[in-house]
């Protein structure tokens, strides 16, 4: 399961590099004029949680931008497709792919992906932190 949030983050970080920047990449608000969501964010969110769907069709996921599936199961993946949407939606380049696996309630993988300078920031619960595969220290 490590090399598939690790790849999923960085495909899913190379699928917002299509609408970022670009006039296609509409928004609108959610809740309030703050909250918003972009196509990107629509697009990445359902290539990750149909790539997860596929190969963990058993698992539960929780998305910012579809809710909650299977939310019982004992494996739940947590979605942001785009964290930091009003500075993507802008063209402003700080905004990251987040993703977590969750297990009988605690988390044991985390990857947050920044498409722009290339980063996969790595968790493993008890197996510690890294930046592009290097061991750091949080």
């Amino acid at each position: 399961m490590e090399k598939f949030i690790k790849d999923i983050s960085v495909k899913a970080g190379k699928i917002s590099l299509r609408y970022f920047g670009k006039r296609s990449n509409t928004w609108k608000a959610k809740s309030n004029p703050l909250d918003l969501v972009t196509k990107g964010d629509l697009s990445v969110n359902k290539f990750l949680v149909n790539v997860i769907k596929a190969k963990y069709p058993d698992h539960g996921i929780i998305s910012e931008e579809m809710g909650e599936h299977n939310a019982e199961a004992k494996y739940i993946w947590t979605i942001d497709p785009i964290d930091g949407t009003a500075n993507f939606a802008r063209g402003i380049p700080l905004y990251a792919v987040i993703i977590s696996l969750i297990v009988k309630g605690k988390v044991e993988l985390a990857a947050v992906y920044d498409p722009i300078n290339k980063n996969l920031f790595f968790a493993k619960r008890k197996g510690g932190a890294f930046l592009n595969g290097k061991k750091i220290k949080c």
